[in-house]
């Protein structure tokens, strides 16, 4: 029995934790979106108690509306009364009921005890019927003469004709919900259509809220990038002005941290070419081959850290712009001028800045035949993504290693060694080009020792004011 209870609290557990995932994603997102979808839960709310409150079928809306439409007829019913003799009158008076209006004539008044008096509706009755005593209530706990609900009952005294001193009666019932409501469409469209209304000018409102985030969340994603130009429009509340003002001031201050590290590193790297050229003509006449080979060695480590201080400093944005390409002839030339083999791909052709892309590309190759060895590349499509995988053999790397790899500075070791020297920033200005393309690099170990390279670039236009 236990376990029947435990494995009933388990599945009610599970029902619930679906439901609960199913309305997350069902939520909507956006901020205006659920700013709309509550403002349209409180105004159906508020319709909805309006609209119950129309539906009571005792209320003064449905009795007024009900004299109004049987008011012309209990006028002239009573006059016929007063005029015709008793055979015509009682005539008359059976063919005027009707399925929720019934008149009879009797010598009193309907028992009224607990009742409530409507002094409104009597004294619109007697203002069409001057001279006779006239009776409105709504129903209480007095026994009626049947037992059905009643929506008023109505007493005029006779003052004339065969029932002179009696009294006319009317039991006016409720109508059915499919014949009241016609009735009240006058009052709900008004309701429906405020409710629109106001519906319509909050989203407006919202939408000119919410627009100033949309923008700051666009820049910010291009500023992630690299792009420090972008600027936020002063519009919106105070708050979110103060917000603008201030990312704007970031901003400003991010793009003078990029300039002045450009020009340090541009400055250094020009300084360093210039007498790194005119030693590596001296080495050349030193007699000891050990001697000059090792000088030779250590200038070009010097000439590899100089180009990639270069390469860090230029932004992608400043050399050139997107235009369309065909990296599958991009992605074979490079293979055949690094001597890296070509496993082949369909042919793809997107907006790319094709230098920057080559630089990138050719990083990755260089460093698979620094680094390892048997590099060959491929290129496939997945959906609205192209996919080039760059594998090669060798002693691989930790995950750890793998982890910082990608970073400035972050020379490989541990396991692959390049006698050459290096910087550590050939992947990093790779990555940044790839994120400038709205695309990413992974690395991964292969099994049976090496590295694999998975770029992955989207068919789309990349970002126009991306930078490295």
């Amino acid at each position: 029995m236990g376990g029947r209870i435990s494995a009933l609290r388990r599945g009610g557990n599970r029902r619930m934790s679906a439901l609960r995932r199913l309305a997350q994603r069902l939520r909507p997102r956006g901020l205006a979106a659920q700013f709309a979808l509550l403002l349209m839960g409180a105004i159906a709310a508020a319709q909805i108690l309006a609209l119950l409150l129309f539906a009571g079928e005792g209320s003064d809306f449905d009795r007024q509306a009900r004299l109004h439409q049987d008011l012309g007829r209990l006028i002239a019913l009573l006059h016929a009364v007063e005029q015709a003799d008793e055979e015509v009158a009682t005539e008359i008076i059976a063919q005027s009921n009707t399925g929720f209006t019934r008149f009879f004539v009797s010598e009193d008044p309907l028992d009224t005890a607990g009742g409530t008096p409507l002094p409104g509706l009597a004294a619109e009755l007697r203002r069409a019927m001057p001279g006779n005593t006239v009776l409105v209530h709504s129903p209480g706990i007095a026994t009626l003469p049947e037992d059905q609900p009643v929506l008023m009952m109505i007493s005029i005294a006779i003052n004339a004709g065969p029932f002179s001193g009696e009294w006319l009666n009317s039991l006016v019932y409720p109508l059915p919900r499919s014949l009241a409501w016609p009735r009240k469409w006058g009052f709900v469209i008004p309701l429906l259509m405020s409710a629109a209304g106001c519906l319509a000018v909050a989203l407006y409102f919202t939408r000119q809220l919410t627009r100033p985030l949309a923008e700051a969340a666009r820049t910010a994603r291009l500023a992630g990038a690299g792009d420090h130009s972008q600027r936020l429009t002063l519009s919106g509340p105070a708050e979110l002005q103060d917000f603008a003002r201030a990312f704007n001031a970031m901003q400003s201050q991010i793009a003078g941290f990029e300039a002045t590290r450009r020009t340090i590193l541009a400055a250094v790297g020009h300084d360093i070419r210039t007498p790194v050229t005119s030693l590596r003509l001296r080495a050349e006449f030193i007699e000891d081959p050990d001697l000059r080979e090792g000088m030779i060695r250590s200038l070009e480590e010097i000439s590899v850290i100089t180009e990639d201080l270069l390469g860090s400093a230029r932004r992608i944005s400043d050399q050139e712009a997107l235009r369309e390409t065909d990296l599958t002839a991009l992605l074979s030339d490079l293979c055949e001028e690094q001597a890296v083999r070509f496993c082949g791909g369909p042919p793809v052709t997107l907006p790319l800045r094709e230098v920057a892309m080559r630089r990138a590309l050719r990083n990755l190759m260089v460093n698979a035949n620094l680094y390892a060895c048997d590099p060959e590349a491929e290129l496939r499509l997945e959906g609205d993504i192209a996919l080039i995988e760059l594998r090669d053999r060798g002693p691989g790397l930790s995950e750890a290693k793998l982890a910082l790899l990608n970073k400035p500075f972050e020379a490989a070791a541990g396991g692959r060694h390049f006698a050459g020297g290096g910087t550590g920033l050939g992947l990093a200005i790779c990555e940044s080009v790839l994120r400038a393309h709205g695309g990413t690099l992974t690395l991964s170990n292969r099994q049976g020792g090496g590295l694999s390279a998975l770029v992955r670039l989207p068919l789309g236009e990349a970002e126009e004011g991306a930078a490295a």
